[in-house]
Order: C-alpha cells, then structure tokens, then sequence
C-alpha cells in the first residue's frame, strides 16, 4: 500500500448525497484538470440533478482551502473527483394483481480533492 503525500491537497467530502453515485461520477469525471471556479461556472449552465450538491462540495473545498492554507481559487486545480455507494433505502411499489415492485433508492458520498499549484507553494 502506497502512501500519498497530503501536504499539498485538499480534499472535502459530502456524504449521503441524494444523487446516484453512477449519475454523480458522469459529473465528476468532466471536472477533472480544471479549476474550481471554470468548474462552478460550467456546473451552473449544467441540467442534471447532480450539479448542485457538487457545487457546494466544491464551495466547501475553496472555503477549505482559503481558510487552512490562505489560498484562492486561481491557486488550485481539481486532481481527484468521485462518488461512492452510499446508504440504499429498499421500498416497494404495488402493482396489479397483488404483486410488489421492488425498488432501491441509492444515495452516494461524493469525494474531491484539489491539488495546489507547483509555483504558488
């Protein structure tokens, strides 16, 4: 097992997010390389669902970032982006002829970590 070198990341994470982690990572994996800002700004003209809670995660990464290391947004570049399985809420649907549909509802912790600049160290 590797170990990584966390002195020049930050990472913020939400959990139980109401968006699928399958749908999430479609969102995620396009904001890779980019900085957070160009990021929000690109997310904000998105329609899917699952741009707004990764809007305030990465809200939550730049307060982060400007709050323990004094850095801004111009300062950083998004390295990681991904969503895991969450917690699953199992329900049903009744349908005809007495039977049940089984449906599940997955939830997702979303997970992004920012790498700052070599020459802003």
């Amino acid at each position: 097992m590797t170990t990584k070198d966390t002195t020049n990341t930050i990472i913020a994470k939400a959990s139980h997010s109401t968006v699928t982690p399958r749908k999430a990572n479609l969102v995620l994996e396009s904001l890779i390389g980019q900085h957070p800002q160009d990021a929000i700004n690109e997310l904000q003209l998105l329609t899917k669902r699952a741009a707004h809670p990764i809007i305030k995660l990465l809200k939550q990464a730049l307060g982060n970032a400007a709050d323990q290391h004094k850095l801004t947004s111009d300062d950083l570049t998004i390295a990681e982006a991904f969503a895991t399985k969450g917690r699953v809420l199992k329900f049903v649907r009744f349908a005809g002829r007495g039977r049940v549909k089984p449906y599940q509802k997955i939830a997702s912790h979303l997970t992004i970590i920012l790498k700052i600049n070599k020459n802003k160290q």
